[in-house]
């Protein structure tokens, strides 16, 4: 048995979601464009939450395997529609592991501040952002024709937090091949699961990029919002290094100002990635200016750098399949 679970860790088998088939524009999806979808009544005591979701330009139903799926979440008092803009996720020609990719972009509720904001932070709602991003899951899988061999999550700042929090709740974790932290808010106290002890029950790879310039979450830690500690990036992806139990962490630098350590050899073939930026503030790393900046370069996500996340968080997850570090 274990030999055969082996096996299919290194075959990467897709695995065609109950959606393939379904007609997806009878439920309001359509192709190549963003659409804005309700939850309601979906949990007792859980309020009305709302997503976007866009699909790329040759989605299909019929799709051999399924089409991966890609969650990012928005930062503290940002929006589902400004986490579109800044990522640049729902671009024509994006592929992941050859094949278009699914992106949803979920809506924040209004934290004890009155702001959105997600899990994972001192200034979150009570609600269960993990059970809505599992009813998120399950209603994707059943409407559309997805890979669920290939489903990731990513997010930025607050966003990156949750993104954290869904990696160390097993119950989320056993849903996502691999995650993408940017810009991140790890707060010392809220961001690693439930209970605040992180345990994803495997070896999980994560990549993680943030700006020694960030003057919003420190790269070197400090306290943030409500007075809250945050870890410093160092320790944040040493954490992970040491939980995957990794080894043969190295540095190299790949393009002016930036250098990436790994570590490898690490748990279920797992592997942990950081992208340090010099000079880059609190940003989605993008040569580029997104659309909410209408042009006008300025700090944070309207500071462009050296580098575009998004060529390397999509080859990372090509490389991990769920089944690469299920077993």
């Amino acid at each position: 048995m274990r030999s055969l679970c082996l096996l299919l860790a290194f075959v990467a088998v897709a695995i065609a979601s109950s959606g393939c088939g379904q007609l997806y524009t009878a439920k309001g999806y359509a192709r190549g464009t963003t659409n804005t979808f309700t939850l309601s009544n979906w949990q007792s005591g859980q309020p009305t939450r709302t997503y976007l979701v866009h699909l790329p330009p040759d989605y299909s139903r019929y799709t051999d395997g399924g089409h991966p799926l890609v969650f990012s979440f928005h930062g503290y008092k940002g929006s589902s529609s400004r986490q579109e803009s800044i990522t640049g996720l729902s671009g024509d020609g994006l592929t992941i592991n050859n094949r278009s990719f699914v992106v949803v972009y979920p809506q924040g509720t209004t934290g004890t501040t009155g702001f959105a904001a997600w899990n994972g932070a001192p200034y979150s709602s009570s609600n269960d952002d993990v059970a809505f991003f599992l009813k998120m899951y399950s209603v994707l899988t059943g409407d559309l024709c997805i890979d669920e061999q290939r489903v990731y999550a990513s997010g930025k700042s607050n966003g990156g937090g949750f993104t954290n929090y869904l990696a160390c709740t097993q119950e989320a974790a056993s849903k996502l091949a691999a995650v993408a932290t940017v810009s991140a808010a790890i707060y010392t106290n809220y961001a690693f699961g439930k209970g605040n002890s992180c345990n994803p029950g495997r070896g999980f790879p994560i990549i993680d990029f943030h700006g020694t310039a960030d003057d919003v979450i420190s790269y070197n830690g400090g306290n943030g919002e409500l007075g809250a500690a945050y870890v410093s990036s160092s320790d944040f992806f040493g954490g992970w290094g040491s939980r995957d139990t990794c080894t043969n962490p190295n540095q190299a630098t790949i393009a002016t100002g930036v250098t990436v350590r790994k570590w490898s050899s690490c748990k279920n073939t797992a592997l942990v990635r950081h992208f340090k930026i010099e000079g880059m503030d609190h940003a989605w790393p993008r040569t580029t200016l997104p659309s909410v900046c209408n042009g006008q370069a300025g700090d944070n996500d309207c500071d462009t750098t050296v580098i575009n996340a998004n060529d390397h968080i999509l080859p990372f997850f090509t490389s991990f399949p769920l089944s690469k570090t299920l077993y």
